[in-house]
């Protein structure tokens, strides 16, 4: 039971990864960090939830998130545009084409692939002394 848990989690980290759920869970993390702090300072929860949901003055970590994002974006952007590029088809005289040779290929030697034949008989008899046990 304990490996299908582990198997699900991994499975999610996976999901959440390819998504861009992990900018989901920082941003979440400095909505927390911001919830405490802005509620703190202001000393009620109501305040500390509109000013960390107000928009005009984020933290140090929401612009780190907010610039990491974009970051991604572009690349993305400029992968996109670098496959695109990449696949365009080839121009007709740039295009090489390899043919089979019009002649078959004539190897020298035979083409009788079994093993050689002895030429001469094997030399006397097996000597048994050494293979009977004494």
């Amino acid at each position: 039971m304990n490996f299908r848990i582990a198997i699900y989690t991994l499975l999610l980290a996976v999901a959440l990864h390819l998504s861009g759920g992990y900018w989901a869970a920082l941003q979440g993390v400095a909505w927390m960090k911001m919830i405490v702090d802005y509620s703190a300072a202001e000393g009620s929860l109501g305040r500390g939830l509109s000013a960390t949901f107000g928009g005009e003055n984020p933290c140090d970590l929401c612009r780190a998130i907010q610039e990491g994002r974009e970051q991604e974006r572009q690349r993305e952007a400029d992968t996109a545009l670098e496959t695109h590029f990449r696949h365009l088809p080839m121009p007709a005289a740039a295009t090489l084409w390899l043919r089979p040779p019009t002649l078959p290929v004539i190897y020298p030697g035979t083409t009788d692939l079994r093993p050689p034949q002895r030429l001469h008989a094997p030399p006397g008899p097996v000597p048994r002394a050494g293979l009977l046990p004494a």
